[in-house]
């Protein structure tokens, strides 16, 4: 396919999740799902195509999950009405399961209107193995100057309140967030410098080469 053309595909699709996530996948299970969909949404742009055929251990390091639970995880997705995922062919011999990532009818209004998110898009940080899946969906909408209130930081990231607190505590213990006037910004740290610190990429080695883990 085309790169930009995937490109835009893979866009329409994250914008459709987007407006799906905090309905269809609630809750600490929702939290895992969320990871694996931004991991094989990370996979689609590497690839430049829909189709994806990452082994469930590779998504799992885009997700920051036990490939175990990222398995689990896509039976699951697959099996939704009207999923997101669409298996299209199932693992042989070397070949991982390959999936399409669809827009379902019923978010294909949504994917049409909903502003593209800029940057990057998919995956999740390595850092986020060792700081969890709550601080994983609260980092990426922080800035540095303006101000997120509490209050709304468990309906932007989708999450209940008791999972906002104990994500910005973790955001907080490591320099990652800070409590301003007004509510919080980014903090200073940098994510490269903390999962260094914690030895996460010692850990991501043993499983896989680092020039996929440090993405």
């Amino acid at each position: 396919m085309d790169p930009v053309a995937a490109l835009q595909q893979s866009r329409r699709w994250a914008s459709a999740v987007k407006a799906a996530e905090r309905y269809r996948w609630p809750g600490n299970a929702g939290i895992t799902k969320r990871r694996i969909v931004a991991a094989a949404l990370k996979a689609a742009q590497l690839k430049h195509s829909m189709v994806i055929g990452f082994g469930v251990r590779e998504l799992a390091l885009l997700a920051c999950l036990d490939y175990s639970t990222v398995a689990a995880g896509l039976r699951e997705l697959r099996e939704e009405r009207d999923p997101f995922f669409v298996l299209v062919a199932e693992h042989h011999g070397e070949w991982a399961d390959y999936y399409e990532l669809v827009v379902p009818d019923g978010y294909a209004e949504a994917a049409a209107w909903r502003r593209w998110q800029p940057g990057r898009l998919g995956g999740i940080h390595p850092v986020f193995r060792e700081l969890g899946g709550p601080a994983a969906l609260i980092y990426p909408l922080l800035t540095i100057d303006e101000p997120m209130r509490t209050t709304d930081v468990p309906l932007m990231a989708g999450i209940s309140e008791t999972a906002a607190k104990t994500g910005l505590n973790t955001l907080a213990e490591h320099g990652m967030a800070e409590r301003v006037p007004g509510g919080w910004i980014r903090g200073p740290a940098d994510p490269y410098d903390v999962a260094e610190q914690l030895g996460v990429y010692e850990q991501v080695e043993k499983i896989k080469p680092a020039e996929l883990a440090r993405w």
